[in-house]
């Protein structure tokens, strides 16, 4: 390879490495975004057992474990 291919090549990297970090910033802003949820799902409980408050906060906890 001379010069000229090497520095393609090198600014092709620095491309796809841009691209996996915002897919990974991405990722990372919904599960602050799914934490956030489930901490406003947690405050509203109450004493009493609220079936579909708890069904809420199982889907959000489904999600955060992927």
């Amino acid at each position: 390879m001379n010069e000229k291919q090497i520095v393609q090549r090198r600014i092709k990297l620095k491309d796809q490495a841009i691209s996996l970090i915002r897919s990974e910033r991405n990722q990372l802003k919904h599960r602050l975004s799914l934490l956030r949820l489930r901490d406003n799902l947690l405050k509203t409980m109450g004493p009493d057992f609220d079936p579909v408050l708890s069904q809420k906060i199982d889907c959000v906890d489904f999600l955060l474990r992927e």
